[in-house]
């Protein structure tokens, strides 16, 4: 769906570049040290190329709510977000991940324009350009760092919004084609876009009349496009779990602060935020599989401990841990080698506690039949 003519500026544009290089067995830093920027050939931005492929799995979102349950839209939480988002941006990192577009003014590629209500914080240096491959745009925005916005200077951004987005419903209920869209429609569908995008499903729309609107939201979000591929690789189906290595380095610092500071229900500050996307999100299971995986020691002494007492006998218990645990690795070859089976969850990492229950409830029940058929 077309939203903008701005939107289209970059659609046709086919940037060539030599390959990079990976060097395999460095980190990740090192490679991107050595990367060459600029094409000596063409004197245009080599990375243009790279990165500018939007890929959905490293897309990341920032999910706020208000911690009081009321309005999100003031200037002091509104600042507060324009503060997160700007930690995010001035990451070292950021522009390594982020998806590339061409700048209209020349030069170096930039990154694409992120969806937010919040205007860029005076801190972020780094300017965006609106991608053609990126739908969530928000065509008002407010800036609450500047002494001027007011309640009631965001009360009427929302105003323009909540008019928009209802129009837009009707456009889209009347007009199928896009292509016979007005700009004023176009921007009508835009704002409902956004609406769907960056406020909260609380957010209300406005009666026929245009009238009475709801402006209010207990929540609002916005949304960073990543690229692929990443600087050092050919395109998305070069080592893409290589690619995953570096974005997951890229994001770690920015994403834990999150997780850990801001997250919390108990946590610091009027807003809460989350930090969600695919990528991010299986990150996320992964560290706190990590630590349940501890646990899982534990739980083999405690089954080998309860072995022994309830065999009595610290062989038994010992060759049944043993027929247990060894199971596991022959499981593995048959899924991975016999069967050819690549794909690997973290969820697999948790059937050692399936096993364990199910081994030594079979170890018991044998060793109680042997018991009764030698009475």
């Amino acid at each position: 769906m077309e939203e903008f003519d701005a939107m289209d500026e970059a659609r046709d544009l086919v940037i060539s570049q030599q390959a990079n290089v990976r060097t395999p067995g460095t980190t990740y830093e090192a490679n991107r040290q050595n990367r060459h920027l600029f094409s000596s050939q063409t004197g245009v931005d080599s990375a243009v190329l790279q990165q500018s492929v939007p890929e959905s799995d490293f897309d990341v979102f920032l999910l706020y709510r208000a911690r009081s349950g009321g309005n999100i839209f003031t200037p002091a939480l509104l600042q507060r977000i324009q503060e997160v988002e700007a930690k995010f941006i001035n990451e070292k990192l950021y522009t390594d991940i982020c998806l590339r577009v061409l700048n209209p003014s020349g030069g170096a590629s930039v990154c694409a324009q992120y969806a937010s209500f919040v205007d860029a914080a005076p801190s972020v240096s780094q300017s965006f350009t609106r991608s053609s491959e990126v739908s969530l745009a928000v065509p008002f925005t407010v800036d609450p760092s500047t002494a001027g916005t007011t309640q009631a200077t965001i009360d009427a951004l929302l105003r323009e919004y909540a008019v928009n987005a209802t129009q837009g419903i009707e456009v889209q209920r009347t007009k199928l084609d896009p292509g016979t869209w007005t700009p004023q429609e176009r921007l009508h569908v835009g704002s409902l876009s956004a609406v769907s995008a960056a406020f909260g499903a609380d957010f209300g729309l406005c009666d026929a009349t245009l009238t009475n609107c709801d402006i209010t939201s207990e929540y609002a979000r916005s949304f960073f496009p990543m690229g692929v591929p990443l600087n050092g690789y050919a395109d998305k189906g070069d080592d893409f779990d290589g690619q995953k290595e570096d974005f997951n380095e890229a994001i770690k610092d920015f994403a834990d602060f999150v997780v850990a500071e801001l997250s919390p229900e108990d946590g610091d500050g009027d807003v809460q935020v989350l930090i969600f996307g695919a990528q991010v999100l299986q990150q996320q299971i992964l560290a706190i599989i990590s630590t349940d995986i501890l646990w899982a020691g534990a739980s083999v002494a405690f089954v080998l401990l309860y072995l022994g007492v309830h065999t009595t006998s610290p062989f038994l218990g010992l060759t049944g841990m043993f027929q247990i645990l060894i199971s596991l690795p022959i499981a593995i070859f048959i899924y991975r080698i016999v069967f050819a089976i690549d794909f690997f969850q973290t969820l697999h990492a948790l059937a050692i506690f399936v096993i364990l229950g199910i081994g030594a409830d079979n170890i018991f029940v044998f060793i109680d039949a042997v018991s009764i058929a030698c009475m």
